[in-house]
């Protein structure tokens, strides 16, 4: 018999038992069926809130107001200047209990995406009004079903979430809703792979088991 081992032919050493044969050529047979090969990629967005970006780049939003409405049923937005002195996205309250928080939600990666979320983190900075109670409403959730997450932030700051998908996620839908809190300096990271399987036909099986 001739094992292939590196691409040189060498002849069975006399005094190989069967059982030898029958291993090597099991391991032959499980390398070549199965191959898997990871690749990772980084996908980036950030938004200061300095353009109008999140008109176009979220799902959904409540209205943007560029002057505060004499009165507004619904919780609303604005493009204002935060604390920090920089161009934010203000929540604003409605009046309406039952639609009183403003709201912007977005589905990461923006646009279409064939490789699945592995991981990734989701930052901003909150900043409180003047003579107001601040909240917002964190809720992250995954397309493959896996749980996600859902906290209330009461304090201004800088927060950073992890975002842990199952294995088949392709998409992270991202909702933030509340009122009386100034939004800045968005910014989402997801760490993209892939999994390729290399499956041997059977009569590469045989060759390499030498039979």
């Amino acid at each position: 018999m001739i094992i292939e081992a590196g691409g040189d032919k060498m002849p069975m050493r006399k005094g190989y038992s069967s059982v030898t044969s029958l291993i090597i050529s099991s391991l032959a047979i499980i390398s070549i069926m199965a191959v898997g090969v990871s690749a990772q990629s980084m996908y980036e967005y950030s938004d200061d809130f300095s353009d109008d970006r999140v008109t176009t780049d979220s799902q959904d939003h409540s209205a943007i107001w560029e002057t505060h409405p004499d009165i507004s049923i619904s919780g609303y937005l604005m493009f204002e200047d935060s604390p920090a002195a920089s161009r934010s996205l203000a929540f604003h309250k409605g009046f309406a209990v039952c639609c009183w928080e403003a709201y912007v939600d977005y589905s990461f990666p923006l646009g279409e995406q064939q490789n699945a979320i592995l991981s990734g983190s989701l930052e901003f900075d909150l900043y409180d009004m003047p003579a107001e109670d601040l909240y917002l409403i964190v809720d992250i959730s995954y397309s493959d079903g896996s749980e996600g997450f859902y906290e209330i932030l009461t304090s201004p700051g800088h927060y950073t979430f992890s975002i842990e998908p199952g294995a088949e996620c392709a998409d992270v839908d991202v909702k933030l809703s509340g009122m009386s809190v100034f939004l800045d300096n968005l910014h989402v990271e997801l760490g993209l792979g892939e999994t390729e399987t290399e499956s041997a036909s059977w009569g590469s099986i045989k060759a390499i088991a030498g039979q």
